[in-house]
């Protein structure tokens, strides 16, 4: 269905600004080589250059780098994801974001969360949340 088409967009979408903004807080230099383009694969070798093991801590990003990229299309129409595909990505994609908000010791509501229990995300305040939007969101300027 269409719903997933655009889920998996977003979420392909949201992986490329996390990365991105992982680039920038490390080597400013380095993000303006990859600030204009939307190739994972290319942001990906940015990233490890300034954040060593990077990749070989996000092996799911780095193996399906190329689909994620070709999820651009799908914002036209092009393409059809399945279910199954639409969960991966966004799953890639919420885990990056908890990431990103666990280096930056974002509050969580549940002060008892065990960062290596995967199965239960934790529950950020929506201030923090929003913080974070901010940041992706200097990138897109």
């Amino acid at each position: 269905p269409e719903i997933h088409n655009l889920v998996a967009y977003h979420s392909s979408q949201a992986i490329e600004k996390l990365l991105k903004l992982f680039v920038k807080e490390k080597n400013e230099e380095l993000y303006e080589t990859v600030s204009r383009t939307h190739n994972i694969s290319e942001i990906l070798i940015k990233l490890e250059f300034c954040r060593r093991g990077f990749v070989d801590r996000h092996k799911d990003i780095a193996l399906n780098s190329d689909v994620i990229t070709r999820m651009n299309r799908l914002r036209y129409g092009d393409g059809q994801i399945s279910r199954d595909e639409c969960y991966t990505v966004l799953t890639m994609a919420k885990n990056l974001c908890y990431e990103y908000l666990r280096e930056h010791k974002y509050e969580t509501k549940d002060s008892g969360y065990d960062m290596g229990e995967e199965d239960r995300p934790p529950q950020y305040h929506l201030r923090d949340v929003r913080r974070m939007m901010n940041d992706m969101d200097e990138l897109g300027r």
